[in-house]
């Protein structure tokens, strides 16, 4: 009983889920998310009006007997990223990361309709990196970026491609970091 609960996904009131051709559609009030399901699903509903969603180990289609060794894992990260789509899909995800070094700002500026984050990281020049539409952002001190979607996996490829411009580096630790991160700075050269 205890495996079952694992693999149970309760779909909120404000959230719909729908199954097409091995697709599985996440509609919210944030917006529309999609997963390829490499497992079959199953919905069900209880006595007090409450839909859920259980993920199976069963393939769609034959399958050799290695991969089916393999189906639990599926079992496992297929739960995952839905219970991730529809928290995306109705409340959001964010992501927050923060500047750190002597002159590190960061500055959100709207031209067009484009949001635009002018960076100064200790180059030489300003980087310039523009921001999917999709995705808000909000700097509310210098050196904090706060970057608020309803896709996971879009938010932590820009959050990595965001940190990518300036990686901590493990002397002073500079750089651009995760909110939660901590840096273990190495001891330098003893004279």
């Amino acid at each position: 009983m205890d495996n079952f609960k694992r693999y149970l996904i309760r779909i909120p009131n404000n959230a719909s889920v729908v199954l097409v051709k091995k697709t599985l559609f996440v509609l919210g009030p944030l917006g529309i998310n999609s997963f390829k399901v490499p497992t079959k699903l199953s919905f069900f509903s209880n006595n007090n009006n409450e839909n859920f969603l259980y993920v199976t180990r069963k393939p769609f289609s034959k399958i050799s007997f290695n991969e089916k060794k393999r189906m639990k894992s599926f079992q496992g990260t297929s739960t995952t990223v839905i219970k991730q789509l529809i928290k995306g899909v109705t409340i959001g995800v964010l992501k927050k990361l923060k500047l750190v070094g002597i002159g590190y700002r960061v500055v959100k500026k709207t031209k067009k309709n484009l949001d635009i984050l002018f960076l100064k990281l200790g180059y030489s020049h300003d980087i310039y990196y523009k921001i999917p539409k999709h995705i808000s952002v909000e700097c509310p001190k210098p050196n904090l970026i706060y970057l608020l979607g309803s896709n996971v996996q879009e938010l932590t490829v820009l959050t990595s491609a965001l940190r990518s411009l300036k990686k901590p580096e493990p002397y002073k630790g500079k750089g651009i970091l995760y909110d939660n991160e901590k840096i273990v700075l190495k001891e330098g050269k003893k004279t």
